[in-house]
């Protein structure tokens, strides 16, 4: 393929990453300063690679191509821009670092942490701040906190914060949460950013929000969303009283929310990672008292979602809770006639081995 010396620099040709020299090597003449100039280009696919890979390979980032960074203010945006920075971000020093974020505060972190790239650098930014820098950033996301939780791109920026924020700004932002943790639970990126605060705070910060996730945790369980909430409080158990409470609900709720299409996953998740006494108390509660003529093991074992709630108690059950269960389903022989009749059959089998 011929090109012409016009398109050496304009076009989106391979041939511009050699003008920097091999993108391979790692001797030492290969560094950011042969890059210096050269950073607007950054907007083209080609170009972009070939700068991330000198700032790799040279492993810090020249005083020169920094300036030219804060001097780029279009660049954090960009479709492939935004991976230069990202690069830049990661091999700047403290003293860099601290400047860029006095630079993109100036240019708006909000604006920049709600863009589909510009939230890329906000992240890769927040990974470098220290903790006094945190503590600036959450003052400048103060009050903005539900907004941020559902936004497609800032909710992102948010769980990366959560990981870095001190006790007081958790403090912060579950205070903002409180009486919206259903709602935000059951949007499609605001139940990200609670899973991230149950998977990280520690203490008692989170309770408002637990509490909220328990008083509600049937219509979270039944969200397509939401349910992953529930899962999440349930593996981390920040609170001994959180995993007794979800128990006491799905022993009074099981037929129920087996046959839902995502309450199945909770309770299927619930009895994988229970302990050996949380599952004797689920199969006690799934093939019900003796007088029952309906019995949880009946209405699930013929459900299209349920049938894989008693399959995974088949798999995984042990000792007497193993024993009752099987006894209860050898003992219907309509279920393993039924629809689903031949996945507990495989099921039952795959355990006899």
């Amino acid at each position: 393929m011929r090109w012409a010396a016009s398109d050496w620099w304009n076009s989106e040709s391979p041939q511009w990453s050699h003008s920097f020299g091999d993108t391979g090597s790692r001797s030492g003449d290969v560094g950011p300063e042969r890059c210096s100039g050269k950073l607007l280009a950054a907007t083209s696919q080609w170009h972009s690679r070939a700068l991330q890979a000198q700032i790799q390979n040279a492993g810090y980032v020249s005083d020169q191509l920094f300036q030219e960074f804060l001097a780029s203010p279009g660049i954090c945006d960009d479709i492939f821009g935004n991976y230069v920075v990202q690069k830049l971000l990661q091999y700047a020093s403290p003293t860099q670092i601290k400047h860029a974020f006095v630079a993109l505060k100036a240019r708006d972190l909000g604006r920049l942490s709600r863009h589909q790239f510009g939230c890329r650098v906000v992240q890769a930014l927040v990974d470098r701040l220290d903790q006094r820098d945190i503590v600036q950033f959450c003052a400048l996301v103060r009050g903005q906190i539900p907004e941020l939780t559902t936004h497609p791109s800032a909710n992102h920026v948010l769980q990366r914060l959560l990981q870095k924020m001190p006790q007081l700004q958790l403090q912060t932002v579950v205070a903002e949460l409180r009486g919206k943790v259903v709602e935000l639970g059951c949007d499609l990126h605001g139940c990200r950013v609670l899973q991230r605060m149950v998977e990280t705070c520690e203490g008692d910060v989170l309770d408002p929000v637990l509490d909220e996730v328990l008083d509600n945790a049937e219509a979270l369980c039944e969200s397509q969303n939401g349910n992953f909430v529930v899962q999440f409080v349930w593996l981390f158990e920040r609170r001994r009283k959180d995993r007794a409470s979800l128990m006491s609900l799905f022993e009074s709720r099981l037929a129920h929310l087996s046959c839902n299409k995502y309450g199945s996953n909770v309770v299927e998740r619930a009895f994988t990672f229970g302990s050996g006494v949380e599952q004797e108390r689920f199969v006690r509660a799934m093939v019900g008292s003796p007088g029952d003529v309906h019995p949880p093991l009946v209405v699930a074992a013929c459900h299209a979602y349920g049938n894989f709630v008693v399959r995974r108690m088949l798999e995984l059950s042990t000792g007497i809770a193993r024993r009752a269960l099987l006894y209860h389903v050898e003992r219907r022989s309509g279920l393993l006639a039924g629809p689903y009749g031949r996945f507990l059959v495989a099921a039952l089998e795959g355990t006899s081995k």
